[in-house]
């Protein structure tokens, strides 16, 4: 992705930390809300003004000014608010119609209060009120940092005495004022009161702004914004996706149906499950919330290379030592889990991604902990009313649907070793019922029936995690781990750079884990 320079924002530190895309998101985020604002303020000072005139009308009759005087000008300051308002409900809204909306909803209110005074009261006006008014809304209506503010608040703020002044060169009567000291004296607090609610109006717009644009630039900074579609499987959608307050890729994975909740409660279990074990071979989850929209979402660290599966159709079947070397830093991945009461339950070739990380290659992630479960009090793992898993690397226990233990994902990884160094599965049945009869028949045929330079040791262990007693595998996968560190095949391997492209994992429940309803 092509990154801008991040610019700064308003002299605002926080925001100089995004790039160009994300200041356009927070300036777009900014737009909306004020024009949501504006609308609000405008439509209410729309209903007001008329009201506040009619309030002040019986004191405009009781005074010898024509009634054209006081009607006009306030028709004119409720015609600008009626523009404004018309203008910020327009479907587009830029600067230049912001800048319009202040002119006719602000300065002509403004404005309008200086002509009634001319006829009614002059300088001591008591539509002077008028203008603090103005100010307020304005404040409301519009949060804006200083520097953008001021004009607009010194045009509004001059626009009573201004009017005044120059109506003074015209009306005798109204230039008489300006001779009589309490006169000029309580002109002169009006207009020190306007000044003061300028200043307050304007340092209360910019706190706002201020306030407002913090939290926009932090939820920006926390904000994933989608690349590219990695991939789909059962459950959700794995993006990569960029995270602008972190500055690097991620994988975003989004779960697709947000009502069902036997599903939202498997994709929480994932991202739990998945972000307590801290083994570097398990893939770690950096972040988890809800979209806007109501979708749970978690992200993982953007992985890229290729599962085992993948590996092996690619390159064909694996050298026993590169085969050990990998589902060696699985098992020790998986110990960590089987120590906390954790069963992955669906381990396979598609769970099992190789990558480089650190100038280090062959390195090995687990995926996908959606049907993860934790051991029950008794020591069993209770099905979920469902059988889950993948039937070529399932035991025969949890194809039976019986509870299952860690003793179940050490066959699946004996499972996933055999597939390495054989390219086929065990067990190729695709249905349960036929494992479950291959199992029974032993048809398993044995490894170095399919490939001759096994080690006698390798397939000896091979065939104690495929066996159908669970009784008589390893009792978790740290056993596991250590006796395939034991046959010394794994520290002969030399890990090198995966010469194919490599690509970015994609959704790691891509293969169906949901086989049928238990019952």
């Amino acid at each position: 992705m092509t990154r801008s320079d991040a610019r700064g924002s308003e002299g605002l530190a926080t925001a100089g930390a995004l790039d160009g895309e994300s200041e356009a998101a927070v300036r777009a985020e900014e737009r909306a809300l004020d024009v949501t604002r504006l609308r609000e303020v405008l439509a209410a000072s729309a209903i007001l003004w008329p009201i506040v005139a009619l309030v002040y009308l019986p004191i405009a009759l009781g005074e010898s000014a024509s009634l054209a005087s006081f009607v006009a000008p306030q028709l004119a300051g409720w015609m600008g608010i009626v523009v404004a308002l018309r203008i910020a409900q327009r479907a587009t809204f830029d600067d230049r119609a912001q800048r319009a909306v202040l002119a006719t909803g602000v300065v002509v209110p403004a404005i309008a209060s200086g002509l009634v005074s001319i006829a009614h009261g002059g300088i001591t006006s008591p539509f002077a009120h008028g203008v603090l008014c103005v100010l307020t809304a304005f404040a409301i209506a519009l949060p804006l940092p200083a520097r953008r503010s001021w004009p607009w608040l010194v045009a509004t703020t001059l626009a009573w005495p201004i009017t005044l002044l120059v109506a003074s060169r015209f009306a005798g009567s109204l230039a008489a004022q300006w001779d009589d000291p309490r006169l000029a004296a309580d002109f002169q607090e009006s207009a020190i009161a306007q000044l003061v609610g300028a200043l307050l109006a304007g340092s209360g717009m910019h706190v706002q702004w201020h306030i407002r644009r913090e939290v926009l630039v932090a939820r920006e900074r926390r904000r994933y914004r989608l690349e590219e579609k990695l991939g789909e499987g059962g459950m959700g959608t794995v993006f990569r996706a960029f995270h602008p307050g972190l500055g690097r890729a991620v994988a975003l994975k989004i779960l697709r149906d947000r009502a069902d909740e036997s599903l939202r409660a498997r994709f929480v279990r994932e991202v739990r499950a998945t972000a307590v074990l801290e083994h570097p071979s398990t893939v770690r989850v950096l972040d988890c919330g809800t979209t806007d929209d109501g979708h749970l979402y978690y992200t993982m660290e953007l992985l890229e290379g290729g599962t085992i599966a993948e590996l092996v159709r690619r390159e064909g079947p694996l050298s026993p030592e590169r085969a050990t070397y990998l589902v060696l830093q699985a098992a020790r991945a998986l110990a960590e889990a089987h120590a906390r009461g954790l069963v992955h339950r669906d381990v396979k070739p598609e769970n099992l991604f190789v990558t480089s990380q650190g100038g280090e290659h062959d390195v090995v992630k687990v995926l996908d902990f959606g049907i993860a479960k934790s051991l029950a009090a008794d020591g069993a793992l209770t099905a979920d009313g469902a059988l889950v898993g993948t039937p070529r690397f399932m035991s025969l226990e949890q194809a039976l649907g019986e509870p299952v233990d860690a003793r179940a994902d050490v066959y699946a990884l004996g499972a996933v070793l055999y597939f390495a160094i054989a390219g086929a599965a065990p067990v190729e049945e695709p249905t349960i019922f036929a494992i479950v009869a291959a199992h029974a028949a032993g048809t398993i045929l044995p490894l170095s029936s399919r490939r001759a330079d096994v080690p006698i040791a390798l397939e000896a262990l091979v065939t104690r995690c495929l066996d159908g007693d669970r009784a008589a595998r390893f009792a978790d996968a740290g056993e596991l781990a250590r006796a395939l560190a034991e046959t010394g095949l794994a520290s002969r391997h030399r890990p090198r750079p995966i010469t194919a492209r490599p690509r970015s994992h994609p959704p790691s429940d891509d293969v169906p884990t949901r086989i049928a309803d238990a019952g």
